[in-house]
């Protein structure tokens, strides 16, 4: 998106009922000045916004072939969740 300056993935988790549990979308784009992606979760459900890698938890970290960071659990405050996207390409991640 953003003549490829951005990228935004939507993710929807539901229950076998059909229930959402889970609506969002992430955006994520990259600072050629300070090497570094800024990325953020919207959760659409709560209207509010996380900040994915901040710096005081390491930041983003990436490499020709894996993009890593952590997070403070916007659910349970205490917890931390790391994220690892992996087998990038330009047209899908694992």
């Amino acid at each position: 998106m953003l003549d490829g300056y951005a990228i935004a993935d939507e993710y929807r988790m539901t229950t076998l009922a059909g229930e959402l549990l889970v609506l969002g979308i992430n955006l994520r784009a990259y600072d050629s000045k300070k090497k570094a992606w800024n990325m953020k979760w919207l959760n659409a459900l709560a209207g509010t916004w996380v900040d994915l890698g901040p710096e005081d938890l390491g930041g983003v970290t990436a490499d020709e072939k894996t993009i890593t960071y952590s997070t403070k659990e916007p659910v349970a405050a205490h917890l931390l969740t790391r994220a690892t996207y992996t087998n990038i390409s330009e047209s899908h991640f694992t």
